[in-house]
């Protein structure tokens, strides 16, 4: 039922765009809509619909451009296209939780454990930065996992909820080092 309601809302949406193709928020919603339905080619033509309405402040539309390049595999892309931004969405972590992990998990895709810590580092607090950080801990490769797993471990192991984390992710790691020898 769940779904039938998203694709009745990314119809809405689609057609949305068509009656007011100089409207961002149409544009805004289908991209939004469609990335969270794993339709990726319609998520990046909303997305850079809506980027090309909102120039003066493409920020958000480039959050989901650069998700939708780290789902097809291409983190330096996502980083490039998150660059711009990156001060901005350390100072708005907590509002922007979704575009920081984006970025987080590019820098470690390529392999650069220490940027990747010290952009999460001060952001491990927020529940949903956490979420993004520990799920790109997952898919990194092992040793980059391990070394930032290390790096963030004084600032996240201080307590229960940290040490459980920190516990299943290198539990998860061992287990795929384990499975790769």
């Amino acid at each position: 039922a769940a779904v039938g309601k998203i694709d009745d809302a990314i119809r809405s949406a689609d057609r949305a765009r068509i009656r007011l193709p100089s409207e961002p928020g149409p544009a805004a919603l289908a991209a939004r809509l469609h990335l969270v339905s794993r339709r990726f080619a319609d998520a990046r033509d909303a997305a850079r619909s809506w980027r090309a309405l909102t120039a003066d402040s493409p920020i958000d539309a480039d959050s989901i451009l650069a998700r939708i390049a780290l789902v097809d595999g291409k983190p330096a892309e996502a980083i490039a296209i998150l660059e711009p931004y990156r001060a901005r969405l350390d100072a708005e972590a907590a509002r922007r939780p979704e575009a920081l992990g984006t970025l987080v998990v590019a820098e470690m895709l390529e392999g650069r454990a220490d940027a990747a810590i010290a952009l999460a580092s001060k952001h491990l607090a927020i529940p949903a930065f956490r979420g993004e950080f520990l799920a790109g801990t997952r898919v990194a490769p092992t040793e980059t996992a391990f070394a930032v797993l290390a790096g963030i471990e004084p600032i996240l192991g201080v307590d229960d909820g940290g040490r459980l984390a920190l516990v299943s992710e290198y539990a998860a790691l061992a287990l795929r080092k384990d499975a790769a020898a």
